[in-house]
């Protein structure tokens, strides 16, 4: 069973390009809670990542002993192997202090570390040395001697100048990708579907750092603006008739066309982002895809295919600004033909999603 658990461990890191650090899935780090924040803590001080990795290559190590005791000779070099990928990954940790929240309490385990052996100093002068020739490299001794560490007020001219603005437009122009249409319901027009239900897919719990809103929230303008009649699903006040008792001829009187508007983007520690259709009913869900046509535009996250298989026209955008809406708006009138190519495998493997 250890053996099969460090195997598990180290393809799932191989997955993602190997760090030899275990620092994924749910763990119990420092559970023993001897220097924990208050006496009634359940965890320690000492990092998840650290305690988690240690483990592994513990078990490692053991793996790689006991097959020297039954002389699975093969096997004891592979697993010397990764525990010596495992040492080298503890052991060199990183060159700054990054994101730290009390930098004298950083500092303070550093001396630590160096007072019981855990840290070598030769380490800390390799870490010294690569960031001062990274400096260097930057020419930023230099440039503070000279005053132009920081640039002036007048670097901030080139903002939003007309070329930028025009090449962030030619950008949007030519990313936006048509993944299929296999009900041809493109272009849409007001005379074919008067009214639109419009689902906005975004992040309805704050926190993390984003990039702003951006410019998702204008869609239902730019398309009232082209003459189409559109109300917004309300997430605050769930419709219980549509939910529990209207059927397809109700869902045919309210609308002509459903539009998906996603931008769930990835940001932070949120790097699994998937569509979370209301947990009641799933009353947010396509379900009616066969009698009412609907359409899909992710204004991020590029695999919502996964979690949408059964929408029939879908249409990757990748970012949420105002030019790419723009764009986006454009192709689905027929202005302007789609031009951008998958940059990636949006059926996310899934056979029936391309259809």
């Amino acid at each position: 069973m250890m053996k099969a658990w460090v195997d598990y461990i180290d393809w799932q890191d191989a997955q993602r390009g190997r760090t030899y650090l275990f620092d994924f899935l749910d763990t119990f780090g420092d559970w023993l809670a001897l220097d924990g924040p208050t006496p009634s803590s359940f965890k320690g001080s000492t990092d998840d990542t650290y305690v988690s990795t240690l483990y592994y290559y513990r078990s490692t190590q053991m793996v790689k002993e006991m097959a020297q005791v039954l002389g699975k000779t093969e096997d004891v070099a592979h697993y010397a192997e990764l525990e010596a990928h495992i040492k080298a990954a503890i052991a060199a940790g990183c060159d700054m202090i990054l994101f730290n929240k009390d930098i004298r309490e950083d500092y303070q385990f550093i001396r630590d570390a160096l007072a019981d052996g855990r840290l070598t100093w030769e380490r800390v002068d390799e870490a010294v040395t690569r960031t001062l020739a990274m400096k260097a490299a930057m020419g930023l001794p230099e440039r503070k001697a000279a005053g132009t560490l920081v640039p002036g007020p007048e670097a901030l001219s080139v903002v939003g100048c007309a070329e930028h603005l025009a090449q962030a437009k030619e950008c949007a122009d030519k990313a936006v990708t048509l993944v299929k249409d296999t009900q041809s319901l493109l272009p849409i027009s007001p005379e074919k579907y008067k009214k639109i239900r419009l689902y906005l897919l975004e992040d309805r719990v704050g926190g993390g750092f984003k990039d702003g809103e951006g410019a998702t929230g204008k869609i239902k303008q730019k398309l009232e603006d082209e003459g189409f009649e559109v109300t917004l699903f309300d997430y605050s006040k769930p419709d219980f008739y549509e939910m529990f008792e209207g059927g397809v001829a109700d869902i045919k009187s309210k609308f002509d066309l459903a539009v998906y508007v996603a931008c769930i983007d990835t940001a932070s520690n949120q790097s699994v982002r998937r569509i979370d259709w209301v947990h009641l009913m799933a009353a947010d869900a396509p379900w009616f895809v066969n009698d009412v046509p609907a359409l899909f535009v992710s204004l991020a996250n590029p695999y919502h295919l996964v979690d949408a298989p059964m929408i029939k026209t879908f249409i990757n955008a990748y970012t949420p600004t105002e030019e790419v809406v723009d764009a986006v708006v454009d192709k689905l009138m027929g202005r302007s033909a789609f031009k951008g190519v998958n940059p990636v495998d949006p059926f996310c493997g899934v056979w029936g999603a391309k259809f």
